[in-house]
């Protein structure tokens, strides 16, 4: 995961990830299961209620959500990867 991406992760407000239908992990997630994989675990270091009090649990959910959508989309060969979140 280059800098890039870690700076659109970084900077992503609960407003934006929540507004991510849950249909489309490909807004979120790169399409690659290994980077898929890695940008998860930043999003829920940053968005875990439990390691940070007063963060919407809905939010880490919507990760959640569309992280496990994104898995099975790759697996799938259902991947769209054209609509990315800059």
């Amino acid at each position: 995961m280059g800098s890039e991406q870690h700076e659109i992760l970084d900077a992503l407000t609960a407003t934006a990830i929540l507004s991510i239908p849950s249909d489309a992990p490909e807004r979120l997630f790169t399409g690659d299961k290994t980077e898929a994989a890695k940008e998860y675990r930043r999003l829920a270091f940053k968005w875990h209620p439990d390691h940070h009090p007063g963060v919407d649990s809905a939010v880490f959910a919507r990760i959640n959500v569309l992280y496990h959508g994104a898995v099975r989309k790759l697996r799938n060969g259902a991947w769209n990867g054209a609509a990315r979140l800059k």
